[in-house]
Order: C-alpha cells, then sequence, then structure tokens
C-alpha cells in the first residue's frame, strides 16, 4: 500500500480480475460476461472475442472518468445492453 502524503491527491486503482483468463494473442475466447456499460459490443453478440474487448471496457471506463457520466445510459439494465450492444 502506498501512502499519500498530500491529502489533495488520490491514488486511484481498479481490478477485477473474477473472470480473467490468459490467452495468448491470436486465441478468442467465446463466453459471454461483462458489466452492462462496459463491455464490448461483440462479447455481448456472443462472437469470439480477444483482448481488444478489454481496451474498449478500459475506454468505457475512462469516459466516464472524464466525462462524469456513463458511456451507454438508460431506463434499466435491459436498454443500457441493447444500447451497449448496438454501440
Amino acid at each position: 500500500i502506498t501512502q499519500i502524503q498530500d491529502l489533495t491527491q488520490y491514488e486511484i486503482r481498479i481490478a477485477d480480475f473474477g473472470l480473467a483468463t490468459f490467452t495468448l494473442n491470436d486465441e478468442f475466447i467465446t463466453h459471454r460476461c461483462g458489466s452492462p456499460g462496459y463491455v464490448a459490443p461483440e462479447v455481448l453478440k456472443g462472437y469470439p472475442y480477444g483482448y481488444k474487448s478489454d481496451i474498449f471496457g478500459a475506454g468505457s471506463v475512462f469516459f466516464n472518468l472524464l466525462s462524469k457520466r456513463y458511456l451507454f445510459s438508460g431506463a434499466d439494465a435491459d436498454e443500457v445492453l441493447r444500447r451497449n450492444a448496438r454501440c
């Protein structure tokens, strides 16, 4: 744990390795998992996907941090998933 001396600065770490797996660069995964609004559209559509889908999720998180709003929003989780799949 890093101690931050200046209380006006924050150190943020984001991690979720609950469904993590290791693949080679040319390998693809087919099981569907992810959080609505953060998962890559190819995952939601059931297409094989690789490490590039992780980049999509990171981009979604950065969008939230920079804009202070969600990349995909809706009245309920189903609407968020529909918009997320359409990207």
